[in-house]
C-alpha cells in the first residue's frame, strides 16, 4: 500500500511538474515546495482552507503578519513551529487538524489571558503614573495595614437589630480584614468608599481608598465617591475630588452628576446653563466610546427638563448628535441615534424625535438577517430598544411593537449569558413603559439570572403606583426565588431605595427590613462587608 501511494505521488509530481505530495498523515496539509513569493500557481491541493484557518489565527496569536492566503509557505511553518514549541508540542512545522483544534481550544483561551494580562499591566501603570502625577492623589497609593481596622460601638447582631449607618460601614470594613484575596477585598472597600461618600465623611472615604492595592479601582473609586459627594449635596467637595481624578470617562460621570445637582437648585427660573455643564460636553465629545458619552448625555438633558429646563436639555441632545461620527460603525452609529431618539422624546421634543426616527429607518431586517452586518449584537439591541422606547412615546405601539420583536430575535445573536439577560431586561422594561405587563414578564420569563429578573420586577412596582401591589408581591415573590441570601437582601435594598426615590417611604422602609433578614445569615466576609456597605448606602438614602 505505501509502495502504491509513493508511484501515485511521483507520477503527480511528473504531470504537474511540481514536487507534491501529500502525505497519509491524516489531517495534515504538507507542501514539499512553496511558491515563490509573487508568483501565480494554480496546482492542485495548493490551497487549503485548513490553512487557512490556521493562518488566521497565527495572526490573531500575533505571530504571523502576512494574510490569510491558505497557502503553505516557509514563514507559515516557522510560525507553526514557535507556536508548538511555546505550547509544548511537536514543533514539526505540519498544519493539520490537531493543531487547528488546539489553537481553537487551548491557543485561543491561552491568548486572550495573555492579552487581558497585557492589557491589565498598561492599564495600571498608567493609572499609578496618573496618580503620582497630582500632588492631590499621591497619597491614595500609600496602601496602610488593613489590620488596623478595629470595631467600633455595636457588634454586628446589635447593628441589625437597631441599624444606623455608621456601624454598618464599620462592620463592612472589619470584614474586609478578613478577605484573604487582595481583590475581592478591594472589591469590597470600593462599595464601602460608596457609603462613605454619601455619608459625608471625606477623611474616612480617603483612608479606604488609601486600603485599595489595585490602582485602576483607586479611579473607580474617586468617581464613586465623587457621587457620593453629590448625592449627599456636597458639591464642592464633590468638584474638587472630580477634578484629581485622571480619566475622562470617569471624570464625565462626576461632572453630569454635578451638572444635574446644580440645575435643581437652580430651578427653572434660571437664565444660564449650569456651570458645569460647557465642560461636560466638551469631555463628552473626547470619549472613546460614543455610546457611553450618548447615554450620559440623555441621561443630563431628561433630568435637566425634569428641572425645569428643556432648552439647556436640546442643546445638549443637539451637540450629542455629534458623538458618532463617520468613523463609527454602522451599530454604533445607530446606538447613539437610538438613544438621543428616546431622549428627545422623553423630553417632549416629538419633531427631533420623528427625524431620527426617520433618518434610521426600518432598521432589524437586514442587520438580523445578514451575520456580516451584525458586528455588535448587543448594541444591536440597545439601539432597537431604545428605538422601541421613542416610537411608543410618539404614541407608535404598533412600530414599538415591532421593533421590540426583532430585539427579541436580535437577542439570540448574543453569547454571553449577562449581556443577554441584560439585553432581555431592557426589553422588558420597554414592554412596561407602554405599559404591556403581559408581554414584558413573557420576556422577563425568559432571563436566566434570577437576581436580574427580580431587579427587573421591582423597577417596575417602584415606579407604578396603579398597580403597586400586584407589582411588588410579583417582585417579592421574584427575589424569594434566589438562593444566595445576599443576592436577596442586595436586591431588596436596591429596592428600598427606589421606593424611597418615588416617595413611597412606607414601602421602603417595610423592604429594608426584609434585607436586613437576609443579611443576618451572610456568612463569607466577602459577602458580609459588601451587604453592610449595601445596607449603610441605602439607610442613608431612606
Amino acid at each position: 500500500m505505501r509502495h502504491s501511494h509513493a508511484l501515485s505521488c511521483l507520477l503527480l509530481a511528473a504531470i504537474t511538474a511540481a514536487a507534491i505530495c501529500i502525505s497519509p498523515n491524516a489531517g495534515a496539509a504538507r507542501f514539499d515546495q512553496a511558491p515563490a513569493d509573487g508568483a501565480r500557481r494554480d496546482r492542485l491541493f495548493e490551497w487549503s482552507p485548513l490553512v487557512r484557518d490556521i493562518q488566521n489565527f497565527l495572526t490573531e496569536f500575533s505571530m504571523l503578519p502576512a494574510p490569510a492566503d491558505g497557502r503553505l509557505s516557509p514563514e507559515l511553518q516557522e510560525a507553526i513551529r514557535a507556536y508548538q514549541r511555546q505550547h509544548g508540542l511537536n514543533d514539526d512545522g505540519e498544519a493539520s487538524g490537531a493543531l487547528l483544534r488546539h489553537m481553537e481550544n487551548t491557543g485561543r483561551p491561552a491568548a486572550l489571558k495573555q492579552r487581558l494580562a497585557e492589557a491589565r499591566r498598561e492599564q495600571t501603570a498608567r493609572a499609578r503614573k496618573a496618580l503620582l502625577a497630582n500632588p492631590q492623589t499621591r497619597d491614595l497609593l500609600d496602601n496602610p495595614d488593613a489590620a488596623q481596622i478595629t470595631r467600633q460601638g455595636l457588634s454586628a447582631d446589635a447593628c441589625l437589630q437597631s441599624p444606623n449607618p455608621q456601624c454598618l460601614i464599620d462592620e463592612a470594613l472589619l470584614a474586609t480584614t478578613g478577605i484573604e484575596r487582595s481583590d475581592y477585598r478591594d472589591w469590597a472597600l470600593r462599595e464601602i468608599v460608596r457609603a462613605q461618600a454619601l455619608k459625608g465623611n471625606v477623611t474616612d472615604l480617603r483612608a479606604s481608598i488609601r486600603l485599595i492595592g489595585d490602582v485602576r479601582l483607586v479611579i473607580v473609586s474617586l468617581r464613586e465617591a465623587a457621587i457620593g459627594l453629590v448625592d449627599a449635596h456636597l458639591l464642592d467637595d464633590a468638584q474638587a475630588l472630580a477634578q484629581t481624578i485622571p480619566d475622562d470617562g470617569n471624570q464625565a460621570r462626576v461632572l453630569a452628576a454635578i451638572t444635574i445637582a446644580e440645575a435643581e437648585d437652580a430651578g427653572p427660573r434660571a437664565t444660564t446653563p449650569p456651570a458645569t455643564l460647557p465642560g461636560l460636553m466638551n469631555l463628552l465629545s473626547r470619549l472613546d466610546d460614543p455610546v457611553a458619552a450618548s447615554e450620559i448625555a440623555a441621561e443630563v438633558a431628561g433630568k435637566l427638563d425634569e428641572a425645569g429646563r428643556p432648552g439647556d436639555a436640546a442643546v445638549i441632545l443637539a451637540q450629542a448628535r455629534g458623538f458618532a461620527g463617520p468613523e463609527a460603525s454602522d451599530d454604533t452609529r445607530q446606538t447613539v441615534l437610538g438613544i438621543l431618539a428616546g431622549a428627545y422624546a422623553r423630553i417632549g421634543q416629538t419633531t427631533e424625535a420623528m427625524a431620527i426616527l426617520t433618518e434610521l429607518g426600518d432598521i432589524g431586517r437586514d442587520h438580523i438577517a445578514l451575520a456580516d452586518k451584525l458586528r455588535s449584537p448587543r448594541l444591536h439591541v440597545l439601539a432597537l430598544s431604545k428605538i422601541a422606547a421613542a416610537q411608543s412615546a410618539q404614541g407608535d405601539r404598533i412600530s414599538a411593537t415591532r421593533i421590540l420583536t426583532r430585539a427579541m430575535t436580535a437577542s439570540l445573536d448574543i453569547t454571553r449569558p449577562f449581556a443577554a439577560d441584560s439585553a432581555l431586561a431592557e426589553i422588558a422594561e420597554v414592554w412596561a413603559g407602554m405599559p404591556d405587563y403581559t408581554q414584558a414578564f413573557a420576556v422577563i420569563d425568559k432571563i436566566r439570572s434570577r437576581a436580574l429578573r427580580a431587579q427587573t420586577v421591582w423597577r417596575f412596582a417602584a415606579g407604578n403606583d396603579s398597580t403597586a401591589d400586584d407589582l411588588q408581591g410579583k417582585a417579592i415573590e421574584a427575589t424569594d426565588a434566589v438562593n444566595s441570601a445576599f443576592d436577596r437582601a442586595s436586591i431588596l435594598t436596591g429596592a428600598a431605595v427606589l421606593l424611597a426615590e418615588n416617595g413611597r417611604r412606607e414601602d421602603a422602609r417595610a423592604v429594608f427590613a426584609m434585607a436586613l433578614r437576609d443579611a443576618r445569615t451572610v456568612q463569607s466576609e466577602w459577602w458580609r462587608a459588601r451587604i453592610f456597605s449595601r445596607l449603610a448606602d441605602a439607610l442613608i438614602r431612606l
